[in-house]
């Protein structure tokens, strides 16, 4: 009664431990459960220490957790415990995607969500364990390159083929609006100020456009000679020219209202957004001139 009373107290002190004696029966001594040997955890057949799986980050880190979608993931996987050495190791990312390796893995997703990654471990007695870690792709975090004050705000940005932006504003501190270039980094620098100073200016300018030439050119949709906007060309280094002042004539149009587009030939083209006397026109649209035409002479018959 004794030798089954220190079993079973034997037994109930590794069950504390999540181990159980794996290869002997009902009736072993208890001498038996102290042979570090024939103890394994949970019954599985392996010695002791328990064999055991680990994830990390691999280094370098570039994090293990939460990253950018298209960016890599660096894990690092290991074993411990069982019996050395560790042969195998497998991966499931989460997303149906697989790998054999120990050690260092990269893996990229490319559907924004929350994954599961699995690993594996197979040591030379042939036991496995594995352990798992809940990784986050995420669609991208949101940086803040400039705040723009006072009401004002900007227009489309750019890039310009010195890796900068290139944008205006519709307005501005004299209320003209202004052209201004701004780094990667949030850097800004204000190229030019449309001027209320100057007649020729015009001012609420469009969206940019860069040219063959390196300069920057757009369109403003009022003011300038004629009060109802111009075309004009920025250098690199802030010097504005004016290409066009609209309303010169009955044909020319008024008020141009979209960024410019260069042809092959260096020539551009935009859009306004009337004709004098107030028709939609169109730069270069043969078109839209036969179909003014076209109801005129519809209007006259009625």
């Amino acid at each position: 009664m004794r030798r089954k009373a220190l079993y079973a107290y034997g037994l109930a002190a590794l069950a504390a431990l999540g181990m159980t004696c794996c290869s002997k029966g009902p009736d072993v001594p208890p001498s038996a459960l102290c042979d570090p040997d024939e103890i394994c955890n949970g019954g599985g057949g392996n010695t002791y220490p328990p064999l055991s799986a680990s994830i990390s980050s691999a280094s370098p880190l570039v994090s293990a957790r939460v990253n950018y979608l298209g960016m890599d993931f660096n894990f690092y996987g290991s074993g411990g415990g069982g019996t050395e050495s560790y042969t195998a190791g497998s991966w499931s990312f989460g997303d149906g995607a697989t790998e054999s390796a120990l050690g260092n893995v990269t893996h990229t997703y490319t559907t924004a969500g929350i994954y599961t990654v699995k690993f594996t471990v197979t040591d030379s007695a042939g036991y496995t364990a594995s352990t798992t870690m809940t990784v986050t792709a995420a669609l991208g975090i949101e940086t803040v390159l400039y705040n723009f004050t006072n009401g004002l705000w900007a227009n489309s940005l750019i890039t310009g083929t010195d890796g900068n932006f290139y944008g205006t504003t519709p307005s501005s501190a004299n209320g003209f609006g202004s052209v201004f270039k701004i780094t990667p980094t949030g850097a800004l620098t204000t190229l030019y100020s449309l001027n209320p100073q100057n007649p020729a200016d015009g001012c609420t300018p469009e969206g940019l456009t860069e040219g063959a030439d390196g300069n920057f050119y757009g369109t403003t949709y009022t003011c300038g000679t004629y009060g109802v906007g111009n075309a004009f060309a920025v250098s690199p280094s802030g010097t504005e020219t004016i290409l066009h002042a609209f309303g010169s004539s009955g044909t020319d149009g008024v008020n141009p209202q979209s960024s410019l587009v260069q042809d092959a030939n260096g020539n551009f083209y935009g859009r306004q957004s009337a004709a004098v006397p107030m028709v939609l026109a169109q730069f270069l649209c043969s078109r839209l001139a036969a179909l003014k035409l076209f109801f005129t002479r519809l209007a006259r018959a009625a």
